[in-house]
């Protein structure tokens, strides 16, 4: 049995993710659903399908908490009729009806640019794009395809990537910088990966340059 994931932001930005066994919600590296909100922590928390084909949800410590149906808790079972608040993002699930369901989740996810996890790869419409991946450059990519064109703030990148009070915006820069030289056919008039000045980043899947 798999089932399917969906996080919406406040701003009406939605994805959805197929998880056939375990799945870590946060925004940080190293998590299967990045939700990027400096509101949602770095590991927030845990879905697991069981045994029985019910869904648990377990907190990860998180610094805001795990709301089911508004109210707070640790850890709980849902259902398709919950909702779950995690940071200001809230998670809904259901259980694919069949194969086929699962396989136009997978062929979205092939449309556009997309990530491969198992080979650090960005991918296009079926080709792979540039090089592989440090596994930082993979996590910084993930967060900026997550925002779906949004801008994504530096401190969120920097926070997300190292934690708190461990970057500065160098940091965050020189692997935007190396990042961009493994995908870009042009690091030094980038399409992809767009600076906004003193705000942040984001993802150009348009490719039409504003840096």
């Amino acid at each position: 049995m798999i089932f399917i994931v969906e996080y919406r932001l406040p701003s009406g930005q939605s994805r959805s993710f197929t998880v056939d066994d375990l799945a870590v919600v946060g925004r940080g590296a190293g998590v299967d659903i990045v939700i990027p909100s400096v509101l949602v922590s770095r590991r927030h928390v845990e879905l697991r399908r069981e045994r029985t084909g019910r869904i648990t949800f377990h907190d990860l410590q998180s610094r805001n908490g795990v709301f089911l149906n508004g109210s707070r808790v640790v850890t709980g079972t849902m259902t398709e009729r919950d909702s779950l608040r995690v940071g200001n993002a809230i998670i809904t699930i259901r259980v694919a009806l069949d194969e086929r369901e699962t396989d136009s989740f997978r062929v979205e996810a092939q449309s556009g640019y997309w990530l491969e996890q198992s080979t650090r790869r960005l991918w296009n419409e079926g080709l792979t794009v540039g090089a592989v991946l440090s596994a930082q450059e993979f996590q910084l990519l993930s967060l900026l395809l997550a925002a779906a064109g949004d801008v994504v703030p530096r401190s969120v990148l920097g926070e997300s990537l190292w934690g708190p009070g461990n970057f500065d915006n160098n940091m965050v820069h020189r692997l935007v910088r190396r990042a961009r030289e493994k995908i870009e056919q042009h690091p030094e008039s980038p399409e992809l990966v767009i600076a906004v000045p003193g705000v942040g980043y984001y993802f150009n899947s348009g490719r039409a340059s504003r840096d």
